[in-house]
């Protein structure tokens, strides 16, 4: 009995920890912005992006983006990101 409950343990265990140990990129990005770390931000906000469900996040998210790429003067890449801001923001 023990042959079969053990492997069953230590997937659970491995399952439970790798729960655990993802990070919430969105909450690291905004602290990278509010730090003045817009490259560190831009990168944290695209791990972040795909991992979000709710459309309004999602929204902010690029918007985000759109923000550090004109803080770190990259003017095309933050006008491509405002119009997809435009896009997928939640209508009001």
């Amino acid at each position: 009995m023990l042959k079969t409950i053990l492997p069953l343990i230590l997937i659970q265990f491995c399952l439970s920890t790798n729960v655990l140990a993802q990070k919430n990129f969105a909450k690291e990005a905004d602290v990278a912005f509010a730090n003045e770390a817009y490259y560190d931000a831009t990168d944290l906000y695209k791990k972040a992006y795909p991992k979000v469900i709710k459309v309004a996040e999602k929204a902010r998210i690029i918007f985000q983006i759109g923000e550090c790429s004109r803080f770190t003067n990259n003017p095309n890449t933050a006008i491509e990101s405002y119009k997809a801001y435009q896009t997928i923001a939640p209508k009001s």
